[in-house]
């Protein structure tokens, strides 16, 4: 874990922390000496095979070790970056009923620094020994003996990742892999899915869940059943020769039906249709998509699906039914949304180059 790059802004954004206690792993730069000298109590550990919730326990163990006094304990990596005044929120909204609480965590941001992908995070809590790390990756924070009394605090804090974009990207399908033969629970599962769903994977993600009776798991919420309908549509979509199309269609809509306040499931049932010709059916699924309004902040969420996706699908939709200006209206919203994306200019270029030639037409 060499991030010595980080230290001086973690540090400045955890010092109003009452303490500030490290543990850094297999680290060959200088990011320990950095820590320390900025006064941070620092530990190192070296893990012949890294798993986040061995790291994580580490941590935790080593905070309640130096940091007994301290009845609030929070997890944050030297990559992440606290909003001004998080601290203060804390001491003033915790009280004795309460034992965990949920913040905003933004995990990326988009080319103009923006917030894209958003979800929530509860890695704050009581310093109650009960409290321990769940998974080899995609971590929770658990209790075996505490039933979970949250302080809502979304709206008022936020954690900001900034890593470094130039670094080689980390892969955990091993881990999701390993989490999913330890447990196999519904988390297990529905990290599993969604790696397999955006590394189009169809095959593996076919054969996770094609025995999967997703009704009947009483400890899956609607939103993530909803998504297990999804994934498993989206897998019927890709491995079309094999499937033919109604399954996929049959359970997007069993995807929707399930959950209609997700827009993934819309964008993903209307991207379908535009590709199998459908596009009037399309144009109608994509405008419930954008009548959708609230979010729920979760990892699963495809960031894009708030930003540009449901206006380059409608675009397409109506383009190809001849229905130019309202291809363009949302060409044009698709690339105020995500100006980087090319298939946003494209496509905004390819209704501005119709309506000429069809002007040029008409004025022959």
């Amino acid at each position: 874990m060499n991030e010595a790059q980080f230290v001086n802004r973690w540090v400045d954004s955890m010092s109003e922390a009452d303490k500030i206690v490290a543990l850094v792993h297999d680290c060959t730069d200088s990011t320990e000496e950095l820590l320390k000298s900025k006064g941070v109590i620092v530990d190192n550990a070296h893990y012949d095979n890294w798993r986040f919730d061995v790291g994580k326990n580490d941590a935790l163990n080593l905070a309640r070790k130096k940091a007994p006094e301290c009845n609030i304990l929070c997890f944050t990596s030297l990559d992440e970056v606290w909003d001004p005044g998080w601290a203060d929120i804390i001491r003033k909204e915790w009280n004795e009923n309460i034992n965990i609480a949920y913040y905003k965590f933004v995990q990326t941001h988009d080319v103009n620094g923006n917030d894209e992908m958003i979800t929530s995070f509860d890695w704050m809590h009581s310093n109650d020994p009960s409290w321990y790390w769940k998974y080899p990756v995609d971590e929770k924070i658990v209790s075996d003996k505490l039933e979970k009394k949250y302080l809502n605090l979304f709206d008022k804090i936020k954690l900001n990742h900034w890593p470094d974009y130039s670094a080689r990207e980390r892969k955990y399908d091993n881990l999701r892999k390993l989490a999913f033969e330890e447990y196999r629970d519904a988390p297990s599962r529905i990290a599993l899915s969604r790696e397999y769903n955006v590394r189009g994977m169809w095959e593996e993600l076919y054969d996770l869940l094609k025995d999967y009776d997703i009704e009947k798991d009483d400890k899956t919420n609607i939103f993530e059943k909803a998504y297990f309908y999804m994934y498993l549509a989206n897998s019927f979509r890709f491995l079309k020769e094999r499937f033919g199309e109604v399954k996929a269609l049959d359970f997007y809509k069993k995807s929707i039906e399930t959950s209609p306040d997700l827009r993934d499931p819309y964008i993903n049932y209307g991207a379908y249709l535009c590709e199998i010709g459908c596009f009037e059916e399309a144009e109608a699924v994509l405008t419930q998509a954008v009548k959708v309004t609230s979010r729920i902040y979760s990892w699963q969420e495809n960031p894009d699906s708030w930003t540009c996706d449901p206006y380059i699908w409608l675009t397409i939709a109506c383009y190809n039914q001849e229905e130019y200006i309202k291809a363009l209206g949302y060409a044009q919203v698709a690339k105020l949304a995500a100006p980087e994306k090319h298939i946003t200019v494209n496509n905004l270029k390819f209704c501005e180059d119709k309506i000429k030639e069809l002007l040029k037409v008409s004025n022959s």
